[in-house]
């Protein structure tokens, strides 16, 4: 049933293979002498050589994941060429053909930048059996009709690094390989080998066919009640030491095995009475705001708040911010940390007090 299975995917990645083959050939050029001698099945070779692995070593359960995940894959690959197929074909019966335009020159980019990214991996003897006849009619094109991504210009410059594949294979003679070396030392040196090798995201996809989760694992945006701690800042981090933090037990009906702790704000209109710092608890407690506070004041302030438990209505938002790594030499830092993508929760309502937690259990949460 296991090798059925597999001889069952292998057929269906035949026939989509050869069935896009078949609709680029119709609407291509003739292939230029350049292709010529190159396989145009190396990837179904390549898969039959991995599968006759397995079967030879009688890995038979390894075989069955790969099938599931194969098709897993596939099935994912369909769902979203038809979601692209449907909106398009669906633009055009509107007559809004420049929207129809722009959604598959941005198709077109992404198959670029996931080629290239693909191709990049891939070692030289695998690399020299691959017909780059496709891309080329790609530049072509893009010549003739070129097109900039008015939301995310960042996007052009992956296009142009993508269609720099065509001159790696005349660059091997030249300087040696490396896994970025199709990309030019000036462009280069404006990344780190991280960034560089980071898979690139529209921004726009998110909230549409991507959902990022945050520290409650769920989906950013998503308004959700939690039971949650205030705890303090002080032993996190001197950056935290005048800041409240809420450590998350509970996300709707679900206990965390790991509970995350994490910063939040209330909006400047509700009523929510939550401080997040020390001079919010101040002004909470007193009434006014304090000119400045001094560290021995905390404790008495923070008697009968931190350690207290709650059942609130929030949601997760997100920002990236911090020191960007390719600041130029002459620009003046500023104090903040790395470059990076952080959370915190926006607390809307308290919905119920719980009570205040023991001192042994304020000071684990705290850790």
């Amino acid at each position: 049933m296991k090798c059925r299975s597999v001889v069952c995917f292998s057929a269906a990645v035949v026939a989509a293979f050869l069935a896009g083959w078949i609709c680029f050939a119709r609407s291509s050029r003739e292939v230029s002498a350049k292709a010529e001698g190159k396989d145009q099945f190396f990837a179904l070779h390549e898969l039959e050589s991995f599968v006759g692995y397995l079967r030879e070593g009688g890995q038979t359960n390894t075989l069955d994941r790969f099938d599931q995940c194969a098709n897993s894959f596939i099935a994912s690959e369909h769902i979203a060429d038809l979601g692209l197929t449907l909106a398009v074909l669906q633009k055009l019966r509107d007559g809004r053909t420049n929207d129809a335009v722009d959604m598959l020159e941005m198709q077109l980019s992404s198959h670029l930048t996931s080629l290239a990214s693909s191709y990049r991996a891939l070692p030289e003897s695998v690399r020299q059996n691959i017909s780059l006849v496709p891309v080329e009619h790609a530049r072509d094109y893009r010549t003739k009709f070129p097109f900039h991504h008015e939301y995310s210009p960042d996007l052009d410059q992956d296009d142009a690094q993508a269609l720099k594949i065509l001159q790696q294979r005349s660059l091997k003679s030249v300087r040696p390989t490396s896994e970025y070396d199709d990309f030019e030392i000036a462009d280069a040196s404006r990344f780190s080998v991280g960034m560089i090798a980071q898979r690139r995201v529209d921004c726009r996809a998110f909230g549409r066919n991507i959902a990022v989760c945050g520290e409650l694992r769920v989906p950013l945006g998503t308004v959700v009640q939690i039971e949650a701690t205030i705890v303090s800042g002080s032993s996190l981090g001197k950056s935290l030491q005048d800041a409240y933090l809420l450590k998350v037990n509970k996300v709707a009906s679900n206990s965390l095995s790991h509970p995350p702790t994490c910063e939040f704000r209330t909006h400047s209109w509700g009523e929510v009475k939550l401080a997040r710092d020390w001079f919010s608890l101040y002004e909470l407690k007193k009434g006014r705001k304090a000119e400045s506070i001094d560290s021995s004041q905390m404790p008495e302030l923070e008697r009968d708040y931190v350690g207290q438990t709650y059942r609130l209505l929030v949601y997760e938002e997100g920002e990236f911010s911090g020191l960007p790594p390719d600041l130029p030499t002459n620009y003046p830092p500023w104090q903040d940390g790395p470059f990076r993508f952080q959370t915190h929760l926006v607390v809307l309502r308290i919905v119920e007090g719980l009570g205040h937690l023991e001192a042994s259990h304020v000071a684990s949460a705290a850790q």
